[in-house]
């Protein structure tokens, strides 16, 4: 095989494992900052507001699931991440070199 294979098929295999594996921490961020926390749903929040105007207290389909997966969901060690974002760089680095 030569490199430029390897090169090819390494490279967007690393970014798309980072991508990968990046995805649900960047989810779980994006549900945080909206107003869904580990205790239910923050008050004050978008959340809460879309709670408050459009299903009182009977949530259900993608607002209670945003409410699960927030309630549930537990943030990755800092080297999980962090090697995330190296196989990405490097990845990146293989396949554009």
């Amino acid at each position: 095989m030569s490199f430029q294979f390897l090169q090819r098929l390494i490279g967007p295999a690393l970014v798309t494992v980072g991508v990968a594996t990046l995805l649900p921490v960047a989810g779980l961020g994006l549900l945080t900052v909206l107003g869904f926390g580990a205790g239910g749903i923050v008050a004050g929040s978008l959340a809460a507001s879309i709670q408050s105007a459009v299903y009182g207290a009977f949530t259900c389909g993608v607002f209670a699931t945003c409410t699960s997966i927030a309630a549930t969901a537990a943030a990755p060690a800092a080297g999980g991440i962090v090697a995330s974002v190296l196989s990405m760089v490097a990845g990146l680095g293989l396949w554009l070199w």
